[in-house]
């Protein structure tokens, strides 16, 4: 790709004594990456290197490691990261937290719906290609319709619509997906999702919180989830007689 970074490389790996891998987060990006892009006599422009899902990684203090790492450097060097994660609170605090060099942070739901519909009806498509006979568009449309701005919605019911070589009847599948029924909760189609929220309420109550910051946390959820529109924060205080301050703090790894 850039046959004079490759060179400036390959020099450094030739002087390093240690393997790559032995050495620690911030000294890999600075010997692998920052020298050997500054000494590299030309380097193409408009380079970005893609992050994806870093919120899957199991070590937290990695993570907090590579983002302070980039956070220190990447203004620095002639490309730019790209990270995609989902809001935990760990990866979320640190991108938010005033930085000499402040990210550019793009939220999913922040996104046009219009926007976010093409993608996913465009994902759909890709996804259950392949399929004889097709499966009507305005069936693929109405689904789009009901993955909103969630692709990990979209992604659950592609899987479950055509899992893999098994055999089933896709179309009665897709039927299933549509409809909308007091058992829908229960059937496998859900599974996924189901243990998607499992993980990430897990996630949010986890073991270092007081037990009144989790009964908090469980009446504020109670409440947003039984209201019947969008809450603010100061409806939320005033129906649980919280400050403020508290409900953001319960909200907040619920994000």
């Amino acid at each position: 790709y850039s046959p004079s970074f490759r060179s400036s490389l390959c020099k450094v790996l030739s002087r390093e004594q240690q393997q790559p891998t032995e050495l620690n987060i911030p000294t890999q990006l600075k010997r692998l990456l920052g020298e050997p892009l500054k000494a590299a006599k030309a380097f193409p422009v408009d380079v970005v290197i893609v992050i994806d899902a870093m919120d899957e990684c199991q070590d937290s203090s990695l993570v907090q490691l590579l983002l302070d790492a980039l956070l220190e450097s990447a203004a620095s060097l002639p490309l730019k990261f790209f990270i995609t994660s989902r809001p935990e609170f760990r990866i979320r605090d640190k991108m938010l937290a005033q930085h000499r060099d402040m990210p550019s942070i793009l939220h999913l739901h922040d996104i046009e719906q219009s926007i976010v519909e093409a993608d996913i009806y465009k994902y759909l498509l890709d996804t259950l290609d392949n399929i004889s006979p097709p499966l009507p568009l305005a069936d693929i449309q109405l689904l789009t319709k009901h993955a909103g701005k969630l692709f990990i919605y979209a992604a659950t019911a592609a899987q479950y619509i055509k899992p893999g070589p098994w055999p089933v009847d896709h179309h009665q599948r897709l039927k299933v997906m549509l409809l909308i029924s007091a058992t829908a909760s229960t059937s496998v189609q859900y599974k996924k999702l189901d243990m998607l929220y499992r993980n990430i309420l897990e996630a949010a109550f986890h073991e270092e919180l007081e037990k009144e910051e989790k009964e908090t946390m469980k009446l504020v959820l109670q409440t947003v989830l039984c209201a019947m529109e969008p809450l603010s924060v100061q409806t939320i205080g005033s129906l649980l007689g919280l400050p403020d301050k508290s409900v953001e703090i319960a909200l907040e790894p619920l994000r």
